[in-house]
């Protein structure tokens, strides 16, 4: 494929605009995924060391990155926040910052709350991904939106009870991305785009969807703009969901995929993601684009624009500042609450 080759053909355009969920094989080369590797092997193995000089954790008792991250994650959840690629959705971060200074000491300011490594750079500016997005949305200026996250997924038999309904490293409930951030997004032309680093499979809880489901009207004359009916998380912000039952069976497709492979959805598209039933864990990025300009939905988080020289070092920057920015009251975070209005309806009970 040379320069000015699209990166998606004629088919796969036809076949995205029917199903609003498409598989890219291949799409993000092996360079940057062994960086990747790195960049998080480092940081599991150094947040493993943390935590077991505070006696969060026993030591490990195996040395791949798949034994490690699982035992971190399944022995102390909450360290998992030093390992996303967005800070907490928490209105009160000041709050941890005692468990932080316990944690990492000194280094906490430039350590705790979110991981924005080099690598994570350079997969969000990665320049198949940015011109698949690019020809999807119709713009060159784009921004990463800051709805972005790692999914680490150890083996669900070993997350504690309080943690194993954690969309972040467990199962994912059937959900719109639309529907799960403020609404000041509503409309805003957003793209998901899901990168694989280890392979996912059913059995380890692929990413699954409802081809078509995207189609629905955006229309302010119907409830809630034509999305369907979320119920809100009992637990966390996060755990904003459609039941499970009123997703029929057959309308359900699996989308297994391999390393380096991404899926592209609609920001309209069901979708969600099993439970993962291996022994091993199930590793991808959940990364967004938009135009620049537009709304995030999650205001109080940076967007990094693709077409500036803001560099990994600006990225990391920027996302530092927005957490101390929250912590000492110059910013109110404010996550979607559109959905409580359905806490008591029959269909969340």
């Amino acid at each position: 494929m040379n320069e000015n080759t699209p990166p998606l053909t004629d088919a796969q355009l036809r076949d995205f605009a029917r199903d609003g969920c498409l598989i890219v094989r291949g799409a993000v080369n092996a360079a940057t995924l062994e960086m990747l590797r790195g960049d998080f092997a480092a940081r599991v193995d150094d947040l493993l060391r943390r935590a077991h000089a505070i006696g969060k954790v026993s030591a490990p008792d195996g040395d791949d990155f798949s034994s490690a991250a699982s035992h971190l994650i399944c022995s102390a959840p909450d360290t998992y926040q030093h390992l996303d690629i967005s800070l907490p959705l928490d209105g009160n971060l000041g709050a941890r910052v005692p468990a932080w200074q316990k944690l990492f000491g000194d280094d906490w300011r430039d350590e705790a709350g979110v991981f924005a490594a080099e690598s994570v750079f350079r997969l969000l500016t990665h320049p198949r991904l940015a011109a698949m997005a690019e020809q999807l949305l119709g713009e060159e200026d784009l921004v990463a939106s800051p709805v972005q996250h790692i999914r680490i997924k150890p083996p669900q038999r070993r997350l504690p009870p309080d943690a194993a309904s954690d969309a972040t490293y467990a199962r994912a409930n059937w959900h719109q991305d639309e529907a799960v951030v403020h609404e000041s997004a509503r409309g805003a032309d957003i793209l998901t785009v899901w990168v694989a680093v280890t392979e996912s499979t059913v059995e380890n809880g692929c990413l699954r969807c409802v081809p078509g489901s995207h189609l629905s009207a955006d229309d302010a004359r119907r409830p809630d703009f034509g999305l369907k009916t979320h119920c809100p998380g009992r637990a966390f912000v996060g755990d904003i969901h459609i039941p499970d039952a009123s997703i029929p069976q057959s309308a359900r497709r699996n989308l297994e995929v391999k390393p380096g492979d991404a899926i592209l959805l609609h920001r309209r598209t069901v979708h969600g993601a099993g439970a993962n039933e291996s022994d091993g864990i199930r590793w991808s990025f959940d990364l967004r684009y938009q135009p620049a300009g537009t709304p995030t939905g999650r205001e109080c988080f940076p967007a990094l624009r693709l077409r500036s020289n803001a560099g990994a070092r600006g990225y990391r920057r920027q996302w530092l500042e927005a957490r101390d920015a929250i912590m000492r009251g110059a910013v109110e975070a404010v996550f979607n609450t559109r959905w409580q209005k359905y806490r008591d309806a029959p269909l969340c009970a």
